[in-house]
């Protein structure tokens, strides 16, 4: 996954994907902005993602979540299980 690393220092740019743990339900980072989804071949250069790969990413990212932020702003976000 490639991340706008600044993102979160943005104010314009909305949470995202929550990155959870698939065990304790624990959000372990929030992603800001748009991110990109790559593999990278047997020499470490970036590649796009084979259909498989689409597959599993698109099966544990889930459009089932929100944030609520200390503000009291609540977000719909997607949900990515690691």
């Amino acid at each position: 996954m490639i991340i706008n690393e600044e993102g979160k220092f943005i104010e314009d740019c909305k949470p995202e994907i929550a990155v959870v743990d698939g065990d304790t339900r624990q959000v372990l980072d929030v992603v800001h902005d748009n991110c990109i989804f790559a593999s990278h071949d047997e020499e470490g250069n970036t590649i796009g993602l084979t259909e498989e790969q689409l597959s599993v990413v698109l099966r544990e990212l889930k459009m089932d979540g929100s944030l609520i932020y200390p503000d009291g702003k609540e977000y719909v976000t997607r949900m990515l299980f690691i």
